[in-house]
């Protein structure tokens, strides 16, 4: 049976590894369980091996994982309708509303309208990785929430 997961990335061994996740999990689960939703922690680092950038066998940011959430829930056998990929330092309210119903089945994430200066410094971080992309400080998002399904996998 198919049903909603909340994925999030956590190694001990990653250099922001965080004395309170145990906390982010705990309200996680909570919320995951009062809403029937499956809770996916990625505690062991993805070493791809073959071409392409991390085809050296070396691992990558946590953070970076992430992406690869499709293909982590197809190798455990884990069906999903839609995942919400939420970062480890994050907790959620005990009574916060299903957020997967608001999404719908589209792609969510939490706009950064408060914090210029991260937006920017991070847009000046990244704009290497992309050189043929503009990115535009007004729609530029926070990855540390985000919800989305297969149709988004590409």
């Amino acid at each position: 049976m198919s049903k909603n997961v909340v994925f999030m990335t956590c190694f001990e061994k990653a250099p922001d590894f965080l004395d309170y996740k145990e906390w982010c999990f705990r309200t996680w689960q909570y919320w995951c369980d009062k809403n029937d939703v499956e809770l996916v922690i990625l505690d062991q680092e993805l070493r791809p091996t073959g071409g392409g950038v991390y085809g050296d066998g070396v691992g990558m940011k946590p953070t970076w994982q992430r992406w690869h959430v499709f293909d982590v829930l197809e190798a455990n056998d884990i069906e999903c309708e839609n995942v919400a990929l939420v970062d480890i330092d994050t907790m959620i309210h005990w009574d916060a509303p299903n957020f997967f119903d608001a999404a719908n089945g589209e792609f969510g994430a939490i706009k950064d309208r408060f914090y210029i200066e991260w937006v920017h410094n991070s847009i000046n971080g990244y704009q290497d990785l992309w050189p043929d992309v503009k990115f535009d400080w007004t729609s530029y998002f926070n990855c540390g929430f985000i919800v989305l399904n297969k149709k988004h996998k590409e």
